[in-house]
């Protein structure tokens, strides 16, 4: 796992872009999804972090992870450890707020969004193609104060 996760830094911007960032980013769901519940907090802080920014591709992965091991990921207390970061605070916040159900599921008008002094902001109809097409990062497009 860090080395997968060391590629996927070392790719930065073009794990997106190349063959070998398609393979490593495959390769990390691949992970996430049969063996997450060995992943610690510094492995999701090494995938999502960069810099003051984040990883779309690392909060999609963290997103899987939420997904199949929900009482793994409480256990590793990111509310808490991302409390310097607005964006993954709220992204953490309503994950856990709404731990069982699953993507897109939470991202609903109905749901309580508010976090803080942040919401998403859901009036138009096109946030679950958004989620389609950009996984649980699809937010970020969303994210608004109160």
């Amino acid at each position: 796992m860090n080395y997968l996760i060391t590629r996927f830094i070392d790719l930065g911007e073009y794990i997106k872009r190349s063959n070998e960032g398609f393979k490593i980013t495959n390769l990390l769901f691949d992970y996430v999804k049969t063996h997450g519940n060995t992943l610690k907090a510094e492995h999701i802080t090494k995938l999502v972090l960069r810099g003051d920014s984040f990883s779309l591709t690392g909060i999609n992965i963290l997103g899987c992870l939420y997904d199949n091991y929900s009482e793994h990921v409480l256990t590793l207390k990111l509310i808490e450890k991302f409390k310097f970061s607005p964006s993954l605070h709220y992204y953490c916040s309503i994950r856990e707020r709404y731990i069982d159900q699953p993507s897109p599921s939470w991202m609903s008008p109905d749901n309580d969004l508010i976090v803080g002094n942040l919401t998403l902001d859901l009036k138009s109809s096109d946030y679950l193609s958004k989620w389609a097409n950009r996984g649980d990062s699809a937010f970020l497009s969303y994210l608004k104060e109160v």
